[in-house]
């Protein structure tokens, strides 16, 4: 429930506050939102937000208003204010004050609540009696403090340095101690500050561990307003000036109206003289863009032949230099360059250097005096400059020195010819210097593969000694640079190549090495094996992981923090490198040998996108392969508001012949690369954004009426009908055959005449239709399968993201009907996959929200497969909000644990998708908390135990219902299946959810004597006898929601409801609200009594339905919400004969209902306070929705039970486990 405060007219200038400061305190924790009212009858459409906690005493919140991180931009007029508390029960909020006012520090420093206690500093406690305070001012608060005093409130939301600034008079010191997430202390440093009779301004930048999480600041003197914060620059160690390599001088730029927004392009000039161009000996130009970038220098784009060095364009982490001195001429000069940007940060960082033989002439750096602009053309402003490296999000970005260098001669004395995988060796450099130097030079090592292009290893800074800074012409020098042999690499010759980071490489030293590893080359042999109910990889016969990363970046901090993480595998993306030119596997070679470099341990995943949209110039060339619309247009909408985009027809024979052997073509290469030990599957990517969705669906296009797509349909109306008078038959056209059926128009397919659903006797051609995407798709994606598996003869697993069937199945066209998701049953019968994929669903990813998967995780397993939650989470790195954006470090680790948690007790596995460029593995505390996770997994995932039917709830959806109702309007408004999933995840039962098919599949299924059909609404006659014999039985207790049977193969049939329920309906064509009232005398639990659940809002109506009529044999314990004498959930008792039903009109249990369902059924409640609970396989997660103690229910009476992230363990013989949480706390519990 929301309670709402709103404030009178402020009508302030936001420039002259920044911070919100709210005293309150409640008994009942709740979101806080602020709202904020640019005029008086609206306000923006992102709030700020602030986790409020229970507490007794007045608790300080101070919400930071200006920052981007806090959302929409801060400026302009504020009229009011709206405070909204978000709370999960009934509560008192007492709010004592409500402050506006400037702060300067960095507010995210103290994101978490502190004690109000009138009297003393906010944050400040004293340590002894030698404590005093004078305040200056209260708000905004200024003070004075002498004598011994701690600060221990301050939270460190990113890793960067840490600033302590302020006025100090007399003999003072202070101490700053640094803890991580666990609460360890990492480091702990004493400053004394210089004596002085007058107060004096102090400012000190310290170092901030890597994994530092918070700071403790500890005070003895006399300090006036002091202030430890983190600074905007990323610092990661104390360095030696003297030792230091030399850095950028630019700095990142964007275009000031468009920071912090995605998808645009932005295009940058700066212009220059050179008045003399024959002086010009040497012209060197070093970019890194945020996300992709267009270089012309004069008009003209400089080509890979101008490139310097890596000719690996992969912009951000990895800038690339070019030579462009040929496109220079005498007088004015431009430089141009166009800046994509997709997705998360946004930057341009450029030098470019311009020298004579003896020096240098001019150097230019991204600063103000650039211009950007977000047309081609103008009109042309000055940058928002957002900080010179390393600064955030980017932080610590490789700069290659260009322009007038030193020269040095280099030999090495012991390097060997012949080395092993995994070989380290010390190899000895003899310099000389040639020319002075300015900066530190750093020695480093390549280790290239056959083809010279790939490098397979590259040296750290740590690995070599530096040739120190300010060295003379003339110096001579030993140095030593240690040389690692990756421990993958088969047998095979290799280059070595070696340089001097800030020196003149034009001729670098290299050296033939063979590496004497394992003379086969060939994949391993991962395979999926079922253990104790659960699904697993095993890799050569052992036992391996699923668990994955998906990065977008494969350099840099991303691919170190990963093996921080210690993440099983890499799921590395690319498409099939299908140019104009030819095949190209360079770029993707290097990006595999990136992730070994930085952990040659590490699995790999190919994850190859085979979609020809990548390859448009092939699409071009032959527009039979097109995808088209009933207009013929093939300009289709793309993913997520994107336009004009041409796609492959899925089921055209040239795409399939040409696309599938590019695959093997490239499966072929990587069998035989030196990876190829590492590569244990494919991750198979295709159609609109690599998720398999139909082309042109999230636009609302309807396809595919191209030649190829009309021969696919009747290719499927074979396999459907067999003869043509079977097809004339079903669809009631005595003249239609194989040759003559066409596609339904596109008003056909909008245009259900029975209500809501399509009536099969006049309509069947647009179900047939319907239905043909969905296997078309499947096939298609089988299709490439099956060649994954023929060229690596059953050696790689295959993966794809499908199967989204919780999420979709009531989504309009664009992510229901048009996913083309809805026929896993297809892929189950011809077994080349191995795992399906999707996103965490995104509504519930907030800490203290009942997340959920997108699939079937229980499912699944049935069919020896596996179900990868690809949690792509916002964290607090986010800079814009939505989808779930968590606010600060304590709530990205919340909202992990909670997945980790989730995915371990549905038996499936996670990826954790970095969606972005560092919201996940740039910070390594995150990375440190999934390494803690991995170890859990790989000692307690080999545990898991089957589950336990007869105390499980089976929920039980029908895939194949998609298609036969309306594709733009579906029914009950994500009440029936998605909304159920997210009430079931906080029912506080276990539950498992499977296919309608799986349940006729596999008989031990029926074990489950509580079960909860969801969408049976077309049963044909088989589907209508396995109910009425095998699951409405005797000794069975079936929840039933909605117009079970209304359709079959022809025709609609009202009546089958009620012969295979027993029960007596009305069948209704008028529209109605579903929302039920529980009745006051209802015989469950009349404690109930007038509580609601269905489609709570009245203008949301749906039909046909059937209106369950009274009856002798049966209990009323819900009506209409608009109409009470209208039964709406009913009750059956069971008999002899028949079993326990409990009939509901209206969609969407409630977590209450469900509870009483579990009643019905004999089903253990582990817990009723609407916490998000998960239970499976032994293990049992909570998630915290609201603080309070909590009380869990154990399944296993006879188990010993172990809290997996804090180790506490319960005897066996322990019934109910009691624990104190607060909201977004997480417990773990397994029973061994």
């Amino acid at each position: 429930e929301t309670v709402s405060f709103v404030s009178p007219r402020i009508h302030a200038d936001t420039k002259d506050f920044n911070t919100l400061r709210v005293v309150l305190r409640t008994d009942s924790s709740a979101l806080l939102l602020l709202d904020r009212g640019k005029n008086m009858n609206r306000y923006d459409g992102c709030a700020n937000k602030q986790v409020v906690h229970a507490s007794q005493e007045f608790q300080v919140y101070e919400i930071p208003l200006a920052i981007a991180m806090a959302g929409p931009t801060w400026k302009g007029t504020l009229e009011k204010i709206r405070l909204r508390f978000q709370a999960p029960e009934d509560g008192t909020w007492e709010i004592r004050r409500i402050e506006f006012f400037q702060k300067e520090e960095n507010l995210l420093s103290f994101a978490e609540a502190s004690p109000y206690r009138p009297g003393l500093p906010l944050n400040w406690q004293p340590e002894d009696a030698t404590a005093k305070v004078e305040f200056l001012n209260q708000v905004p608060e200024s003070f004075r403090l002498s004598g011994h005093w701690r600060n221990s409130r301050i939270s460190l939301p990113f890793p960067s340095s840490l600033q302590i600034s302020g006025r100090a008079r007399g003999k003072s010191s202070f101490t700053v101690k640094t803890l991580d997430f666990q609460g360890q202390q990492l480091s702990e440093e004493t400053y004394a500050l210089p004596e002085t009779a007058d107060w004096e301004k102090f400012l000190y930048t310290l170092p901030e561990p890597e994994l530092a999480a918070s700071a403790i600041l500890l005070l003895d003197g006399n300090f006036e307003n002091p202030h430890l914060v983190e600074s905007s620059n990323i610092v990661q160690r104390k360095i030696d000036p003297a030792s230091k390599v030399v850095n950028w001088k630019a700095n990142w730029i964007w275009h000031q109206g468009w920071f912090n927004k995605d998808n645009h392009t932005i295009w940058f000039r700066r212009d220059f003289t050179i008045d003399n161009l024959e002086q010009v000996t040497k012209a060197e130009l070093e970019l890194c863009a945020d996300d992709r970038f267009t270089l012309e220098v004069n008009g003209r784009q400089p080509g890979k032949s101008n490139i310097i060095g890596n000719k690996k364009r992969r912009s951000f982490k990895d800038p690339t230099v070019y030579d462009i001195k040929p496109f220079l001429q005498a007088g004015a000069n431009r430089i141009f360059v166009k800046v994509d940007q997709v997705v998360s940060s946004s930057g341009l960082l450029l030098e470019a250097a311009f020298c004579t033989d003896t020096q240098e002439l001019l150097h230019l750096a991204t600063d103000e005096t650039w211009e950007c602009a977000v047309t081609h053309d103008g009109p042309w402003t000055t940058p928002l400059i957002i900080g010179n490296p390393p600064c955030q999000p980017w932080g610590k970005i490789l700069f290659v020195p260009i322009g007038l260098l030193p020269k040095v001669e280099t030999e090495v004395a012991n390097l060997p010819w012949r080395v092993k995988p995994g070989e380290q060796i010390a190899l000895n450099l003899n310099l000389k210097l040639l020319d002075d130097t300015e900066t530190a030079l750093l020695p480093q090592l390549k280790l290239f593969s056959e083809d010279g292009k790939t490098v397979l290893w590259m040296s750290k800074e740590d690995d070599c000694q530096k040739v120190p800074a300010r060295s003379p012409a003339g110096t001579a020098l030993k140095i030593v640079a240690t040389l690692k042999i990756p421990e993958y690499l088969p047998r095979m010759e290799t280059t070595l190549e070696i340089s001097l980071l800030g020196a003149d490489n034009s001729k670098p030293i290299t050296f033939p090495l063979h590496i004497d590893g394992p003379a086969e080359r060939d994949f391993p042999q991962s395979e999926m094996r079922s253990h104790n109910g659960v699904v697993s990889m095993f890799v050569n016969g052992q036992p391996a992981s699923l668990t994955q990363a998906l990065l977008n970046d494969s350099g840099g901090a991303q691919v170190r923090n990963l093996g921080l993480g210690e993440v099983p595998i890499a799921d590395v993306s690319a498409t099939l490198c299908f140019y104009e030119t030819g095949v190209d596997y360079s770029d993707f070679d290097q990006k595999l040998a990136d992730y070994l470099n930085a952990r040659p341990g590490q699995n790999l995943m190919l994850d190859v996108n085979v979609s020809a949209k990548h390859s448009k110039w092939y699409l071009a060339r032959h527009p039979e392969l097109l995808c088209l619309k009933e207009n013929g247009d093939s300009n289709l909408g793309g993913y997520s508001g994107l336009y004009n985009e041409i796609c492959e027809s899925q089921g055209a024979e040239g795409y399939r012949r040409v696309f599938g052997d590019l695959l093997r073509k490239m499966l072929l290469h990587y069998q035989d690369s030196p990876f190829a030990s590492r590569i244990v599957g494919v991750h198979l990517s295709g159609g609109l954004s690599s998720e398999w969705f139909l082309p042109g669906s999230q636009a609302a296009d309807l396809i595919d009426y191209s030649e190829a797509g009309l021969r696919d349909f009747r290719k499927y109306l074979r396999s459907v009908y067999a003869t043509d008078e079977a097809l004339q038959t079903a669809w009631k056209q005595p003249g239609v055959t194989f040759e003559t059926a066409t596609i339904p128009t596109g008003k056909e397919r909008t245009s259900p005449s029975a209500g809501f659903f399509f009536d099969p006797a006049t309509q069947r051609q647009v179900i047939d239709y319907n239905r043909f995407q969905h296997r078309l798709n499947a096939e298609t994606i089988d299709y490439f399968a099956s060649i994954v598996k023929e060229i690596s003869s059953d050696k790689l697993i295959v993966g794809a993201y499908y199967s989204y069937c919780i999420n979709l199945a009531e989504a309009e066209y664009g992510n229901g009907q048009g996913s083309g998701h809805f026929d896993a049953a297809r892929i189950f019968a011809l077994k080349h996959l191995d795992y399906f994929c999707a996103p965490t669903n995104y509504a519930g990813r907030e800490m203290g929200e009942p997340t959920a998967a997108m699939g079937l995780p229980h499912g699944y397993g049935l069919h020896n497969m596996v179900w990868l939650d690809q949690a792509d989470f916002r964290t607090h790195w986010q800079p814009v909000r939505g989808f779930g954006r968590s606010e600060n470090l304590t709530e990205t680790i919340s909202t992990l644990r909670r997945e980790f948690g989730r995915t371990i007790a549905e038996g499936s596995y996670i990826q954790w998708y970095d969606f972005s460029f560092g919201w996940i593995f740039g910070d390594a505390r995150i990375c440190e908390e999934l390494r803690r996770l991995q170890k859990l997994e790989d000692t307690y995932r080999p545990q898991a135990k089957p589950m336990d039917c007869e105390k499980t709830l089976l929920v039980v959806m029908d895939e194949r219902q998609i298609g036969r109702f309306n594709i733009f309007y579906p029914l009950y408004g994500t009440e029936l299946i998605r909304n159920q999933g997210m009430y079931l995840s906080i029912a506080g039962i276990p539950f498992r959810i499977v296919f309608f098919q799986d349940l006729q599949e596999f008989p031990e299924l029926l074990q489950h004597k509580t079960m909860l059909l969801l969408n049976l609404f077309y049963l044909n006659n088989d589907d209508a006898a396995f109910l009425r014999d095998k699951i409405l039985v005797p000794g069975r207790t079936v929840a039933v929601v909605g117009p079970l049977g209304l359709q079959n193969d022809d025709r609609l049939q009202p009546d089958r409801a009620a012969n295979l329920l027993g029960i007596p309906f009305q069948f209704e064509q008028k529209p109605l609200n579903l929302c039920t009232v529980l009745a006051k005398d209802n015989p469950l639990d009349a404690k109930l009594a007038g509580h609601k659940f269905g489609n709570r809002n009245p203008d949301q109506t749906y039909n046909p339905n059937l209106l369950p009529l009274p009856a002798d044999n049966l209990q009323v314990i819900g009506t209409l919400a608009s109409n009470s004498a209208q039964p709406s959930l009913v009750l059956r008792r069971g008999d002899q004969e028949h079993c326990q039903l409990l009939y509901s009109l209206a969609p969407g249990l409630s977590p209450e209902v469900l509870r009483l369902l579990a009643k019905v059924g004999g089903l253990p409640v582990l817990s009723d306070q609407n916490d998000p609970l998960f239970c499976g396989h032994g293990f049992i997660l909570v998630h915290a929705a609201s603080d309070g103690q909590k009380v869990i229910q154990l399944p296993d009476h006879a188990a010993e039970t172990v809290e997996l992230f804090s180790g506490q363990t319960w005897p066996a013989g322990t019934k109910a486990v009691t624990v104190d949480m607060k909201l977004g706390d997480n417990i773990l519990l397994f029973q061994k």
